[in-house]
């Protein structure tokens, strides 16, 4: 298997937690039948890329999608409209594509901002249909090379494209990246917002996703940007949803496989640390066990406290629903 990220580099199998189920198609009663499908981590060994080997189809995963941007706490928004009027340098009539946008709260703050020319693009029906209840110029559709295209004759080229916590979904990479290389010039301004997956190599995060197909650090996310012709001009760390990394990335040119090779010392410090993973998941599957047992024999039956996706598939890679009563969650569509 040819890695998605470089194009080059085999992948290298870590852990293969077998056959799992969407978390977000939600059951009826525990009597329902689920499909489940194979969840394998592997790291890229040309790049360094950890990346889950055959993703789910995408038409699978994302017809629809109940967990809303607008659902979410996100404190750090204000931080991207600064760093957008300050760093990137952009005028208010100037139009911004947010390509995932969802239910469109990111561009409500952009035109709060000033910014009336953003609109967006959304592939999942529900999110897409509550931004349009919005009043927002929003298309519904999966991104592109073809779509990048259909948008420059009908829209013109946009001088920002902002894409926030979607190319971790992205199972097609090559296609994503050359849709954005065709809607943005020379000099033009790509915002990057991705989970920064040093917290799981780092800290022994492996609570995987089957919807994060790609594992990005900032080293492997700019070997990727540079690869289609972007120059990452700044990145910081913020703690959403774990850690992320937001990345304003400058079009310096075509997109280009010989760059964005990295550093060999750079490469096998991430590889090294994924086979890290690998190593000390059998060990760390051992100790949660262990632990719950201990809990569970001291008081009984045991009440997860929060039910999301990735809290999710961690109980199931344990396997722990023989000590777990229930589940607590505040999210409506969850509760049942």
């Amino acid at each position: 298997m040819i890695c998605r990220g470089c194009k080059e580099g085999e992948i290298e199998l870590l852990m293969d937690f077998c056959n799992q189920p969407i978390v977000h198609n939600l059951l009826n009663s525990t009597s329902s039948c689920f499909p489940s499908y194979p969840l394998e981590i592997g790291v890229c060994t040309a790049c360094g890329l950890l990346q889950i080997i055959r993703p789910i189809s995408a038409s699978k995963l994302y017809e629809k999608y109940f967990t809303l941007s607008s659902w979410k706490n996100q404190p750090h928004v204000d931080r991207l409209i600064w760093l957008i009027q300050n760093l990137v340098g952009i005028g208010y009539q100037d139009s911004i594509c947010e390509i995932g946008c969802n239910d469109g709260s990111f561009l409500e703050s952009l035109k709060k901002a000033g910014y009336q020319a953003a609109y967006g693009i959304e592939p999942t029906s529900d999110a897409w249909s509550e931004a349009a209840n919005r009043g927002l110029d929003v298309e519904q559709g999966f991104f592109h090379l073809q779509k990048a295209s259909e948008i420059v004759d009908n829209r013109g080229r946009p001088k920002m494209v902002v894409s926030r916590q979607v190319l971790e979904h992205i199972d097609d990479l090559d296609e994503f990246m050359l849709g954005i290389s065709e809607l943005l010039e020379k000099g033009d301004t790509l915002l990057i917002e991705i989970p920064d997956s040093r917290t799981n190599v780092n800290l022994l995060d492996f609570a995987f996703w089957e919807e994060h197909v790609n594992y990005f650090t900032e080293s492997t996310s700019r070997m990727l940007l540079e690869r289609h012709g972007f120059l990452v001009a700044f990145s910081e760390q913020i703690v959403f949803s774990g850690n992320t990394l937001v990345l304003l990335a400058v079009k310096v040119g075509r997109p280009d496989r010989t760059m964005g090779k990295g550093l060999s010392q750079e490469v096998g410090r991430e590889i090294f640390r994924a086979r890290r993973l690998r190593k000390l998941w059998p060990e760390f599957r051992m100790r949660y066990r262990s632990y719950l047992e201990k809990v569970s024999d001291r008081s009984g039956n045991i009440g997860i406290f929060g039910c999301g996706a990735r809290s999710s598939t961690i109980a199931n890679f344990v396997g722990i629903d023989d000590y777990v009563e229930c589940y607590i969650d505040d999210q409506i569509e969850k509760q049942g």
